[in-house]
């Protein structure tokens, strides 16, 4: 029997619903976006319309998402970073980007 966990099919059903153009929410896991998104948090994440420097996305790596700010925008290879963190992301290729998150639910 293959079971998986909820944190593994949890990407996944972002990743379908938001290329889908449904609108989710999931808690955020992870200290990189503090203290803009804290660990535990309800994040709202709409399907990419159009890309902005500046706001913050979700976007597929592996088998996982990441939510990281936009910081540069060079043709189709996107870089992003997190809000606690020094370096950049690796660049992101435009279609990996599958979300911009509109709000943020405190806990």
């Amino acid at each position: 029997m293959n079971v998986r966990r909820m944190a593994d099919v949890l990407p996944d059903l972002v990743v379908s619903f938001l290329r889908e153009g449904k609108t989710v929410r999931f808690v955020a896991n992870g200290l990189s976006m503090q203290p803009v998104i804290n660990d535990g948090e309800t994040i709202v994440v709409e399907p990419v319309v159009k890309l902005r420097r500046g706001e913050i996305y979700v976007y597929e790596k592996g088998d996982g998402i990441i939510v990281h700010r936009l910081i540069r925008i060079d043709g189709d290879r996107l870089t992003f970073r997190g809000e606690r963190a020094i370096d950049n992301d690796p660049p992101v290729a435009r279609d990996r980007v599958i979300g911009r998150v509109v709000t943020v639910k405190r806990t």
